[in-house]
């Protein structure tokens, strides 16, 4: 498990400390003005003791992992993105663009565990967060390509 530093919330609603992928010689007061300016320019993840929420800036909270039921769905949003089990109980295949916080492949490898998964994820910050939030990754693999004058990293996973 990579070594995160922790830093008290300085939010107010936000309780709880705030893991962040930075080294340990940062500095708090710098880390604290970037979250509470929303300059801070990485994902970071807040722990109450009762969940962990992963963040990619203040006002976006990408998804939430209770620590009693990690495999569970505890956002609205998240939940309502399973309804196409609905019409397809039982998919043989999976592809998520965007792994955040694993909350849907937890749970579809939990409820679905024959159906193969893979997740595509372009920040390598948010992959940097799985031992965490309990991401599940049994293989990853990365691609590079060039496109729009940038070259991409696209990392993923296949369950």
């Amino acid at each position: 498990m990579a070594l995160l530093y922790k830093l008290p919330s300085p939010f107010e609603v936000e309780t709880g400390t705030v893991l962040m992928h930075e080294p340990p010689w940062a500095r708090a007061g710098e880390l604290r003005a970037q979250l509470l300016d929303e300059s801070y320019p990485k994902p970071f993840v807040i722990d109450n003791g009762k969940s962990r929420f992963l963040y990619f800036n203040v006002r976006l909270m990408q998804s939430e992992m209770s620590l009693k039921a990690p495999n569970d769905l505890a956002i609205r949003y998240t939940q309502k993105m399973m309804a196409f089990l609905l019409f397809q109980p039982r998919p043989k295949r999976i592809a998520l663009i965007g792994l955040g916080g694993g909350s849907l492949v937890k749970f579809c490898y939990h409820r679905m565990p024959g159906t193969h998964m893979t997740a595509v994820e372009l920040d390598p910050e948010v992959i940097a967060f799985r031992d965490i939030l309990r991401q599940i990754v049994f293989r990853l693999t990365s691609v590079f390509f060039a496109g729009h004058n940038k070259v991409y990293s696209i990392t993923y996973c296949i369950l």
